[in-house]
């Protein structure tokens, strides 16, 4: 054992190359939500700095107190940026229209999931899950200028429920699984004697296989 394991160990080279790649894509990702969460509690004046601060020496709130316009907030960059001024009705819309589409698409994608593997059968499933992934493959892109016609037609336009409609529509899947969920506790009493030993209880089976037959024809017998 100790010989295969050694031989399925990387070389030193390969192993030290694949950290290497590893620590280099890691700090490529994190590097620039890093440096801007530093900014965030960096001052104006840390932040002009000349070479900058990687550590902020006088940590701040002015900026979050400033964004979501609390006491103390910055009023001269409120008035020189609309778009600061906004931003708590904005932030308010974004986490509406995020929950609302949620729980929509987790309602109704489990409800679709289990009616797909439960009723439907396995060859018909097959080509409504290929038509989904075939609706996937279109770019929203593409059909942007019908959902604006729709929602200019509906009055929906630049309203939160009309957000929820759109994004609910894009992102309208679910997760299906190819075991079918066990029958009924009615269809199981039911069943001849001996399909509820072995794996007929919890799958769900009606037929009796060979070993449940078996086990009960030798309990029979000594009994």
């Amino acid at each position: 054992m100790r010989t295969a394991e050694r031989s399925r160990r990387l070389p030193l080279g390969r192993l030290v190359a694949l950290w290497l790649l590893a620590l280099i894509s890691l700090f490529y990702l994190l590097a620039p939500p890093g440096w801007m969460l530093i900014s965030s509690f960096s001052p104006l004046a840390e932040l002009h700095s000349k070479p900058p601060h990687w550590i902020p020496h006088r940590p701040t709130l002015e900026h979050y107190e400033t964004l979501f316009q609390t006491p103390g907030a910055n009023a001269l960059a409120l008035k020189q940026n609309p778009q600061v001024q906004a931003f708590p009705r904005s932030f308010a819309n974004s986490l509406v229209i995020a929950l609302a589409t949620t729980l929509i698409c987790v309602a109704f994608g489990a409800i679709s999931a289990y009616s797909l593997s439960r009723f439907i059968k396995r060859e018909r499933q097959r080509w409504i899950l290929l038509g989904l992934l075939a609706t996937r493959m279109v770019p929203v892109v593409s059909i942007l200028i019908p959902i604006y016609f729709a929602l200019q037609r509906l009055g929906m336009l630049n309203t939160l429920t009309g957000l929820i409609v759109v994004w609910k529509g894009t992102s309208a899947t679910f997760r299906w699984s190819s075991r079918k969920p066990p029958r009924s506790t009615a269809a199981l009493r039911s069943a001849p004697s001996g399909a509820s030993c072995c794996r007929c209880r919890r799958t769900g089976c009606l037929r009796r296989p060979r070993s449940c037959s078996s086990r009960s024809g030798r309990t029979s017998s000594s009994g």
